[in-house]
């Protein structure tokens, strides 16, 4: 037998204590009665050979319990046996979430995180299955349930640290909600039987601020589940991360003639004091002259750096932080044009609430990009100066047979045409638009309004609110839909239906463009979709999609956004060069490229003009002080997180091999047991022992 803790075997010295009490007595078991003890002195019984142990059962009885609660103290187990006993242990499912976002690219941090891993993989004690998740923007499984379960228990260690060599971190975001999800359905999952009633996340990540945890408000979380939260942390304090602007916002120091960044300093930075500069892709030189830039810890500023005169120059790095995951931005062209738009109405739209009015708002002369909108009247029999080609045209009125022609003839060669068909006119006139004779559509008005539902978030025009902080149509009411059925249209596409049953929003393809079909109109009294927050990344997505905006327009995405691809024509060839130089196809228009997984610039070659993306390191990412914690317990998640001995000590192979045998035999709980015993048997002893004293003294006494 050995012994966890040893030192508790000293207790059992404590023995001594009922030997010395029961062979010493302060005064004689007889007693007998004098008349007179005034001129006597007392002297107390001397202990001497003669002393002799009355009760041997109670001091046996006594000792025992003392030596056994040193025992079960010392925790005892067995070497040799490596099965629990009976009913000792309880069966755990464990799935273990490592985070490879950016953010642990800091210094030693990935090496913290493995080793976090492998310490959870030598604590396997009562394990029934491990999962191993690594999550950033997604999860990804590398070691299900089923390759643990089915593999020898000798090689199960073996098999998760294969599965780990490769894995680094990567550029996404930390989508931690998204984790913690996918965990609880594998938590949940059957694999050879019902799951067992104690599981368990452990969530090995450095807990950064900028922690997705908004889905989380919706979680329930089932009894049984507990989540471990096994923070790591950077060798040095601190970060400081850069983030491109291309919102209209502007400050005193962010002028027109420059690109605009805003530089983050996190609350525990010990510097405060950088710089900014333009490098070109072909060379690590810097291009220019350097910004110095002063930051306090825990504030953020927003500066405008001109751009070089030299060409090639595609990012703007800053300088004097030691994390350099987040610090490098890349910037596309500066646009140069006006984006022309087309637009079908009546005369009027331009001063009241029609349509136009808020286009004109939306996507203002003078906004990034500049939009000008061509009014065209609809019942208008000659083009004139609209025989231009349009990327996009809104047909807000029903148009003219002239204009219908046209709108027809530019579709074909690959615009996008939005139609409002809010009116069963404008319904007619778009069958005519499509080829479709007597194509019909009915009111269907219902109290309080329709709401879009079934929201294909993964079209291109629905891409944007993807996120689960952006998809909740659920305030956007429309007051008068028209209900068209899409049987009638070939080749329709359902984006979106009401939640009256009819389609909400529709794509038809033709020839080598679109039309895209809003069966509702965009006055506040037909609906309230333009006064939403979805109306302008929604028009944003609409002139992305259709080609409409410049190709040296600057857009930044996040690393994991899709490119949406603009139209091109049927079997054209076109290549996406990646930041790492490779081209690869492009996907067909109206599809997404969603193989964004790292920052750079993507181009687009093929028909016309070069087209550019800059996709970046999400600015969350930059956000790495560790308060996720206190947002997980408002939020309800059970956590429990580790503490700080545990963080501090990592024990060695023979020493976690010898706390899992013990764990699983439990042998102390059989000497608390027996203590527990003993103790009483001995009440009982103890009590008859007593009466017993007793009755002999009152029998002595005359």
């Amino acid at each position: 037998m050995t012994f966890l803790t040893p030192l508790f075997l000293l207790g059992t010295l404590a023995v001594a204590g009922p030997i010395l009490f029961h062979l010493v007595r302060q005064a004689t078991r007889d007693r007998v009665p004098f008349s007179s003890l005034e001129f006597l002195r007392a002297a107390p019984p001397r202990l001497d050979r003669r002393s002799r142990v009355e009760h041997w059962l109670l001091l046996l009885l006594r000792c025992a319990a003392i030596v056994l609660l040193g025992l079960g103290f010392a925790r005892p187990f067995l070497k040799g046996v490596t099965d629990a006993l009976p009913g000792t242990v309880e069966a755990r499912r464990v799935v273990v979430l490592l985070d490879t976002s950016a953010s642990l690219q800091r210094p030693g941090v990935w090496d913290r995180a493995l080793e976090r891993v492998r310490h959870h993989l030598r604590n396997q004690a009562g394990i029934q299955d491990l999962a191993l998740v690594t999550f950033d923007r997604t999860p990804r499984v590398v070691v299900p349930f089923t390759d643990w379960r089915n593999a020898p228990p000798d090689t199960r260690t073996a098999l998760v640290e294969q599965r780990l060599v490769g894995l680094a971190p990567g550029w996404g975001d930390t989508r931690l909600d998204t984790a913690l999800q996918a965990g609880l359905d594998l938590l949940g999952e059957s694999v050879g039987g019902p799951p067992p009633v104690d599981r368990e996340l452990i969530v090995v990540s450095d807990l950064q601020e900028g922690s997705r945890t908004e889905s989380l408000q919706t979680t329930e979380w089932p009894k049984g589940v507990r989540v471990v939260l096994d923070g790591v942390q950077s060798d040095r304090p601190g970060n400081a991360g850069i983030e491109l602007l291309t919102g209209d916002d502007a400050t005193p120091e962010a002028s027109s003639n420059g690109v605009r960044v805003r530089i983050v300093n996190s609350p525990d930075a010990t510097a405060d004091r950088f710089e900014i500069a333009w490098q070109s892709g072909t060379s690590t030189t810097r291009v220019g002259t350097p910004m110095a830039v002063q930051v306090t810890p825990g504030q953020s500023r927003v500066v405008s750096l001109p751009r070089p005169t030299a060409p090639g120059a595609d990012r703007i790095v800053l300088g004097g932080d030691a994390a350099g995951f987040d610090n490098t931005v890349f910037v596309t062209a500066r646009p140069t044009n006006a984006v022309a738009l087309r637009y079908v109405g009546v005369a009027t739209d331009r001063t009241s609430r029609a349509p136009l009015y808020f286009l004109e708002r939306a996507l203002p002369e003078r906004g990034t990009p500049p939009v000008v909108w061509m009014q065209q009247s609809a019942d208008a029999t000659a083009l004139g100066g609209f025989q231009t080609f349009w990327k996009l045209t809104v047909v807000a009125a029903p148009p003219s047979p002239a204009v219908t022609d046209s709108i027809r003839s530019q579709v074909d060669q690959g615009a996008t045409a939005l139609v409002l068909a809010n009116t069963p006119e404008a319904v007619n006139r778009l069958g005519a638009l499509l080829g479709i004779a007597d194509l019909t559509g009915t009111a269907e008005a219902q109290p309080g309004g329709s709401l879009l539902v079934d929201i294909d978030f993964r079209h291109p025009l629905f891409a944007p609110f993807a996120d689960p902080r952006f998809s909740d149509f659920s305030r956007m009411r429309i007051w008068k839909p028209m209900r068209i059925d899409p049987a009638r249209i070939p080749g329709a596409k359902v984006l979106a239906r009401l939640d009256s049953g009819g389609p909400g929003l529709l794509e038809v393809p033709m020839g080598r463009g679109r039309v895209v079909i809003v069966p509702w109109g965009w006055s506040p009294a037909d609906s309230q979709w333009v006064l939403s927050t979805k109306f302008v990344p929604f028009l944003m997505a609409l002139l992305d999609a259709s080609g409409a905006l410049p190709s040296d327009r600057a857009s930044t995405l996040a690393v994991g956004d899709p490119l949406p691809m603009p139209s091109s024509a049927e079997g054209s060839a076109r290549e996406l060069e990646l930041p790492s130089g490779n081209r690869v196809p492009a996907p067909t228009s109206g599809a997404n490229f969603t193989a964004t997984t790292t920052p750079g610039i993507h181009r687009l070659f093929g028909e016309g003009p070069v087209r550019e993306w800059a996709v970046n390191v999400a600015p969350s990412e930059s956000r790495t002080a560790a308060t996720v914690s206190g947002v997980l317990d408002a939020l309800g998640v059970p956590l429990r997180e580790r503490s700080a001995a545990e963080v501090s000590q990592t024990p060695t192979p023979a020493v976690q091999a010898a706390v899992e045998t013990e764990g699983r035999q439990k042998l102390w709980r059989w000497f608390l047991a027996a203590t527990l015993l003993i103790l009483v048997v001995e009440t009982l002893a103890a009590g008859w022992a007593a009466r017993r004293s007793k009755r002999t003294r009152e029998g002595q006494t005359p």
